[in-house]
């Protein structure tokens, strides 16, 4: 199973900058920064986190990329990607609840499609780092 270590650290420091609490239900928030696409940091529900950069075409937000990730390891686990350009949405790896558990799981995966979007999250990771996402985003909620 690959994990994310590069993208949970990077995302774990904008939100201690930003205040922003992915263990709390619904939390959110939207950044700006120069020219790049928005980068949207959101708990997404069931132990997951979702990052994605979003731009408008035609009055809808479009995400290029949007990689949800399973937190309740501790270690971040990617278990999804949407690619709105390209229309592909490429579910990886399957959150749920276990029989007998109240706790959310991951039930079943891809592993080579795991490993995939895995390896393009750190890549991902290494990106929002160089282009100053830490030290030059800027919270844009509204």
């Amino acid at each position: 199973m690959k994990v994310c270590p590069k993208m949970q650290k990077v995302i774990e420091e904008i939100c201690e900058k930003h205040g922003l609490d992915l263990r709390v239900p619904h939390s959110h928030s939207r950044l700006t920064n120069g020219d790049y696409m928005p980068l949207v940091i959101e708990e997404a529900g069931f132990r997951t986190v979702s990052v994605a950069h979003y731009y408008t075409q035609n009055g809808d937000a479009m995400a290029d990329p949007d990689i949800t990730f399973f937190v309740g390891y501790g270690e971040w686990v990617p278990v999804s990607i949407t690619q709105a350009p390209v229309c592909v949405y490429r579910e990886v790896s399957v959150v749920g609840l276990s029989e007998g558990l109240r706790v959310p799981e991951i039930t079943a995966m891809n592993l080579d499609g795991q490993n995939d979007v895995g390896a393009f999250a750190e890549t991902w990771a290494d990106n929002i780092r160089e282009q100053g996402w830490v030290e030059n985003g800027v919270k844009d909620d509204d």
